[in-house]
């Protein structure tokens, strides 16, 4: 064993020597986390020359990977930084000894080589809070909302990519006063769905979302799933007495529409107990409203945007258990249920008339 060591050291002594050569590193000072690390460059080494650049934080390897010189000298690399800490990193080439001609020979490089560089990552992750669930039942759209709050009355840019490919984006969806979005992308399949958060300054963060269930049709075998069923339910509503609904929800995928013809304001509280508005169609169109349900009870308060009108409207639900006109609800949404008065019998009409018939026979008969 010491006979074979021995050897490859002079092997190596006698390596036919070589003239240091050039490689340049074209590298970002910094980047955000979940942004790729593309490095390129050129070199004056012979092309097909491979040798590995070491991406680390401290003492621990990231990941290493090979890189070749081609035809006019360029070269490059990517490092995925995905769930990285914030930090300072090194990207460090290696010079590498080839085998050439049964003689080892080594590839020095130069005082003028930019063989280590040092790369800031910065996590961004927490400018910005995902409210949707990360895993939503299939439901031909996918919810995507959250809250930026510092980036108030402004736009938030996502960017879908699904198991097929990109599905929205990249596009900007505004912030309302509080920092909070939503947008509803159509969706085709199940899988897992990346969605990309970024700003005028760059990439902010990333988040899986998971589409589960079936898009196939339901089949005509029976079972013991109820299937999705269109409820509806009618009442009066004007602004001084909205109208109020109460609807028993499924586990999965709701949508909750108005009648259309009238400029209606739905605001209804979900199972958390979170009061929201929703006013965007105008009387053109019905409002529509959809969520991913838990199997709770979700109530609705409806009125007209104009104070004049006095309509009926009618909320079709589909994907629960019931929808009903629900008056109670009121005292939910704070407002004191239309006090119903307490009607006395009148006296009826004929009962003086025998009270005066029943006091002259009595006189009568005296």
């Amino acid at each position: 064993m010491k006979k074979i060591a021995c050897l490859l050291i002079v092997v190596l002594a006698i390596a036919v020597p070589s003239s240091a050569y050039l490689i340049n590193c074209d590298c970002p000072n910094e980047l955000y986390v979940g942004e790729p690390l593309e490095i390129s460059g050129t070199s004056n080494l012979p092309a097909g020359f491979t040798t590995d650049i070491v991406f680390y934080k401290g003492p621990r390897v990231i990941e290493r990977k090979l890189f070749t010189i081609q035809d006019e000298g360029d070269w490059s690399a990517s490092f995925d930084t995905k769930g990285l800490d914030e930090g300072v990193y090194k990207i460090e080439i290696e010079e590498k000894a080839q085998y050439i001609d049964h003689e080892y020979v080594l590839y020095e490089f130069g005082s003028g080589s930019d063989t280590l560089n040092v790369i800031t990552i910065i996590d961004r992750s927490d400018e910005i809070t995902i409210t949707s669930p990360l895993i939503q039942g299939f439901s031909d759209t996918l919810r995507i909302s959250g809250t930026m709050e510092e980036n108030p009355n402004s736009a938030v840019k996502i960017t879908v990519v699904g198991p097929s490919g990109p599905v929205f984006g990249p596009s900007f969806v505004a912030t309302d006063t509080s920092g909070h979005f939503t947008v509803d992308v159509p969706v085709s399949e199940t899988g897992s769905y990346e969605v990309t958060f970024a700003d005028a300054e760059g990439l902010i963060t990333t988040a899986t979302f998971t589409v589960k269930g079936s898009t196939a049709p339901p089949t005509a075998t029976p079972t013991s799933t109820p299937e999705t069923t269109t409820f509806e339910a009618t009442a009066e509503a004007s602004r001084e007495n909205p109208a109020f609904f109460a609807i028993d929800t499924r586990v999965g995928a709701v949508r909750i529409t108005t009648s259309e013809g009238v400029d209606w304001v739905v605001e209804y509280v979900d199972e958390d107990g979170t009061l929201k508005k929703v006013n965007t169609q105008g009387r053109l169109n019905a409002e529509e409203i959809r969520l991913t349900a838990k199997g709770g009870t979700i109530h609705l308060k409806v009125y007209p945007v104009r104070f004049d009108d006095e309509e009926t409207v009618t909320i079709y639900a589909e994907n629960v258990e019931s929808a009903m006109v629900a008056p109670d609800a009121a005292s939910i949404f704070g407002d004191a249920p239309e006090a119903t008065p307490t009607t006395q019998s009148p006296i009826p009409a004929v009962l003086p008339f025998l009270a005066v018939l029943l006091a002259g026979l009595m006189y009568f008969r005296r």
